[in-house]
């Protein structure tokens, strides 16, 4: 097994998780300690997809042009700022402009570090242990969310703002990782004329997508996931709150059985093959456990759909990487990952955006439409395995 890759890319993961593991579940509640309600809850994390769906692709060819270091030393740079500002300014509805800043940061990560642990597969010719890279590090940073969510949550039952705090020291740590730990792999890559500037590296990401269908079927998939999942991913301690009377340390709790169970996910997604039929069937799998989520009445119930579509989201998304990774080239990996989550975020910020705008209801009838959207995808993916869309094209290692 190639270890360093394997290190490197474990290492990146848990700092950066870091930055956000001890208030990961309490991140609503701590929105609402700063003064906003519902709608601009909404309003802020509208905000952030759309800011993610703004930098996510332009970020991804600036690491492919640039060296993946650097972006990932300006996004450790950018996430103590974001900390910094969360924990010690005051909120209120200007508060959602604090979504840009940690937007930028993620958008920079996001694709950069595993970019750069992939080409050291490739360059080892070891490709075939990707999906293995991804759901390792998946483990890793989710077991330091199990730790962090029930300190966060013990500590944010005091003040929820202390929770926050102690993201900080991850962010600093991980800047040092980076900038001292990593090799500087700018021009590393043998880049063509046409290709060594971001506009052509985008281009290029997108023009992917029509050469090699499975890169197109999964950006659908991510929008119909970025539709599906959002309002689980924001609402959920606000809904249990109200059901069951969840205070932050209870809310920590359950976010660490979330990680557990992810961990879990994570570890399994390896005996799975990633191909369209596996991606049918968990996809079916989250819409059936969403729409048991938004229609079952008691929290205990409620609680264990949450879980159950977790563990589904945990096999998922190492299969859905790994498909990308093989359908694309060391010059352009970062930015083509980037394309794939500009698509998730692009579902996030249209539902965002909606429920910003009309206000919210009842936070469980977003779940319904959610589940909705997840059994299209499901019927997508089985489509693809009708028409034996190939999920690798052997063009991974150029």
């Amino acid at each position: 097994m190639p270890k360093k890759a394997f290190d490197i890319y474990n290492t990146l993961s848990v700092l950066y998780a870091g930055t956000f593991a001890f208030m990961a579940g309490l991140f609503s509640l701590i929105l609402i300690e700063k003064g906003l309600d519902l709608p601009a809850i909404a309003l802020y994390f509208a905000i952030y997809s759309f800011s993610v769906l703004v930098f996510e692709v332009p970020t991804g060819a600036f690491a492919d042009v640039y060296g993946r270091k650097k972006a990932i030393v300006i996004g450790f740079m950018l996430q103590i700022v974001f900390l910094a500002g969360f924990v010690f300014l005051p909120g209120g509805f200007l508060f959602t402009g604090f979504a840009i800043i940690v937007a930028l940061a993620d958008s920079l990560m996001s694709g950069t570090a595993e970019a750069y642990a992939v080409d050291m597969l490739a360059e080892r010719g070891k490709m075939d242990y990707t999906h293995k890279l991804l759901s390792t590090a998946n483990t890793w940073k989710f077991t330091l969310f199990l730790a962090g969510s029930i300190i966060g949550g013990f500590v944010g039952s005091y003040s929820l703002i202390y929770a926050a705090a102690l993201c900080i020291p991850f962010a600093v740590a991980g800047l040092l990782y980076s900038w001292f730990a990593l090799q500087d792999d700018h021009g590393k890559r043998s880049l063509e004329a046409s290709e060594r500037t971001i506009m052509s590296k985008m281009a290029r990401s997108f023009a992917e997508s029509t050469k090699h269908p499975a890169l197109g079927a999964i950006y659908a998939l991510s929008v119909l996931m970025g539709f599906g999942s959002f309002g689980l991913f924001l609402y959920w301690p606000i809904v249990m709150q109200s059901l069951a009377g969840w205070d932050a340390a209870a809310v920590g709790i359950f976010f660490a059985i979330i990680s557990l169970v992810v961990i879990l996910g994570a570890k399994a997604s390896a005996f799975f093959k990633p191909d369209w039929a596996t991606v049918a069937f968990l996809m079916l799998g989250m819409a059936v456990t969403l729409a048991l989520a938004s229609w079952l009445a008691l929290p205990i119930a409620i609680a264990l759909m949450i879980l159950l579509w977790e563990a589904l989201l945990a096999v998922y998304q190492p299969i859905e990487n790994a498909i990308v990774n093989h359908n694309t080239t060391s010059s352009i990996r970062a930015t083509t990952i980037s394309v794939k989550s500009l698509f998730f975020r692009m579902g996030c910020t249209v539902l965002g955006g909606i429920i910003a705008i009309f206000g919210l209801g009842d936070p469980r009838s977003l779940w319904t439409l959610g589940s909705a959207f997840l059994l299209l995808g499901a019927v997508l993916a089985a489509f693809a395995v009708m028409k034996k869309l190939p999920s690798a094209t052997g063009i991974s290692a150029k």
